[in-house]
């Protein structure tokens, strides 16, 4: 099988001075975790899905005060948020060659390359189609999360322990 075979042929571009903010809209417009950024003709790079979405983390250092606003990372020109174009792939390689470049650069999309011309993209999700696997939604899969989590309060004090907030006489 060749990357050209599986490769997603009509790739979301932006460019360079586009936001954070703008590239995800266009992302989740079109269903998909990668947008590669394009100056004219030139492809300067992509930026994956970890740079699209608030990972969790985030939003848990944020709530801690222990880091400053998401906003300001949406408002990120996407050229601080991505990858290099480098490595590029060509539509003539193999899916197994490419799945390694993948693998050793520790990237889960690469920029496929006709000469000059940008001729498509190589994600996971392009392999995970190939191989038969499951491809989760972006929503689903950027948030973690299947479904949302659940919340138990406890039943009574005797399961939990004193209440460590609770005046001590």
């Amino acid at each position: 099988m060749r990357v050209r075979d599986v490769m997603r042929a009509d790739p979301v571009t932006v460019g360079p001075t586009a936001t954070v903010a703008e590239a995800r809209c266009l992302a989740e417009q079109a269903s998909v975790r990668h947008v590669v950024v394009v100056d004219g003709s030139r492809v300067l790079g992509i930026v994956e899905e970890d740079g699209l979405w608030i990972a969790a983390e985030d939003v848990l250092r944020t709530a801690a005060g222990l880091q400053g606003s998401l906003t300001a990372r949406d408002d990120r020109a996407v050229r601080q948020a991505m990858h290099p174009a480098t490595p590029v792939l060509t539509p003539h390689e193999s899916l197994q060659t490419a799945a390694r470049v993948m693998l050793l650069k520790q990237r889960t999309g690469l920029p496929v390359m006709d000469g000059l011309r940008l001729a498509g993209l190589l994600t996971v999700d392009e392999c995970r189609r190939a191989v038969g696997a499951p491809v989760v939604g972006v929503a689903d899969e950027a948030s973690g999360l299947d479904e949302p989590p659940t919340v138990s309060e406890p039943a009574s004090d005797a399961d939990t322990g004193p209440d460590p907030d609770a005046d001590v006489a």
